[in-house]
C-alpha cells in the first residue's frame, strides 16, 4: 500500500466521522428548536399583543413593551 492510498484512506475516515459529528448536532440542534416552536407557539394569542403587562401572577400581554419609545 502506497502512502498516499493511506492518506486518501484516512482522510475518508475522518471526513466521515466529521460528517457524522454535525449529523449529530445538528440533529440535537432541530429537536431544541423544534420544541421551543412547538410550546412557544402554544403560548401566542391576540392577548399577548393587545393587553397591557399586568403585575406578577395576573393574566396580561406586552403591549406596553411593543409600544414603548
Amino acid at each position: 500500500m502506497t502512502p498516499y492510498a493511506k492518506r486518501r484512506r484516512a482522510n475518508a475516515i475522518v471526513m466521515g466521522l466529521c460528517y457524522a459529528a454535525t449529523a449529530f448536532g445538528l440533529g440535537f440542534l432541530l429537536l431544541i428548536l423544534g420544541t421551543l416552536f412547538w410550546r412557544g407557539f402554544s403560548g401566542l394569542n391576540l392577548a399577548v399583543f393587545t393587553e397591557m403587562t399586568p403585575p406578577p401572577g395576573s393574566q396580561g400581554g406586552l403591549l406596553n413593551a411593543i409600544l414603548d419609545r
